[in-house]
């Protein structure tokens, strides 16, 4: 869920469909937030925004994410959860995280983040393959 508007800071909030590693949660070498902007011309640009904080809740399984500025509703933007070995996200049961959704874990996952999808709940399989 993405949460802010207009002069309201920005949080986007991640569940899980299960317990998650909360130091690997909560590491921000874990997230990676991009902007895809446009330079004019149609060219496209990819700019990294970094993440101030997160907080894993463990009652809720869901990482809430703040990241370093607002960013504005209408723009696209794509959230990345490392997955990968070594050092990739983790259930609590040491299982990585299975982005590509193949039933094999270790992959990196990511999430389009725009206003065409206000407010989607995901889960871990939820995420596809981002090499």
């Amino acid at each position: 869920m993405r949460y802010g508007v207009h002069l309201e800071p920005t949080t986007i909030v991640v569940t899980f469909s299960h317990a998650m590693d909360v130091a690997l949660a909560e590491s921000l070498a874990s997230h990676r937030l991009d902007w895809l902007g446009d330079e004019g011309c149609g060219k496209r640009v990819v700019v990294s925004i970094p993440i101030r904080s997160a907080v894993y809740d463990s009652a809720t399984v869901s990482v809430t994410l703040k990241p370093t500025r607002r960013l504005p509703l209408h723009d696209t933007f794509w959230l990345r959860i490392r997955g990968k070995p070594p050092g990739g996200l983790k259930d609590a049961w040491g299982v990585f995280l299975d982005g590509a959704r193949n039933g094999h874990p270790g992959s990196n996952g990511a999430l389009r983040i725009d206003d065409k999808l206000p407010g989607r709940r995901i889960g871990v399989s939820s995420f596809f393959e981002e090499k």
